[in-house]
């Protein structure tokens, strides 16, 4: 895989996109395991629209990581089909109880990508160069969190198919990014 993360330096400002999940079916375990749950038929239109109308305001080009839970990884395929997301890839950190700060680092870091047993690992560096956007493709209230850590100040989360732009200053710390815009799907459908 190349590079140790001692080798590379610290990018110092990279930009990244945070994209909840669409609408999806509803709990439940006796039916459904919570990683299964698919996007609903509004959920696929809505989160279909939002990726279009996110790539005709420029904001195409991002590449992507997932949580790979089954809603995460259709909307980051509809994100790459509207040409939001040039590829995505599963990343578990960003599931529920993942560790998205160390996600962020090695993003920051350009430094290898942990591998899933689903699919073979890529480096950071070929497929999320800081040069381009990071797009995290996951869930509330992890995503809000995170937003609300990165830019210091509370932002009310993100909604279903929801999109925030934000800009790091540095390395992820609390304050450290500046919002860009936060779109709610009511607002550009």
């Amino acid at each position: 895989m190349g590079r140790s993360p001692s080798a590379v330096k610290v990018s110092p400002a990279g930009r990244l996109w945070l994209l909840r999940h669409g609408r999806a079916e509803e709990r439940d375990s006796a039916r459904l395991a919570d990683r299964d749950r698919r996007l609903t038929p509004a959920g696929v239109k809505r989160t279909t629209l939002v990726s279009h109308r996110l790539v005709a305001l420029g904001h195409g080009g991002g590449r992507g990581v997932s949580s790979g839970l089954r809603r995460a990884d259709e909307t980051a395929a509809i994100a790459c089909s509207a040409g939001l997301l040039l590829g995505w890839h599963p990343d578990r950190r960003l599931a529920p109880g993942g560790d998205l700060l160390a996600l962020l680092r090695d993003w920051m870091m350009c430094v290898p990508v942990q591998q899933d047993e689903e699919g073979p690992g890529q480096q950071v560096g070929s497929l999320l160069a800081p040069a381009a956007p990071l797009c995290l493709v996951g869930h509330e209230p992890q995503l809000g969190e995170l937003l609300d850590w990165l830019t210091g100040s509370p932002q009310g989360g993100l909604r279903k198919a929801g999109f925030a732009v934000l800009t790091l200053s540095g390395p992820p710390a609390r304050g450290c990014a500046r919002l860009e815009a936060l779109f709610r799907p009511r607002d550009l459908l």
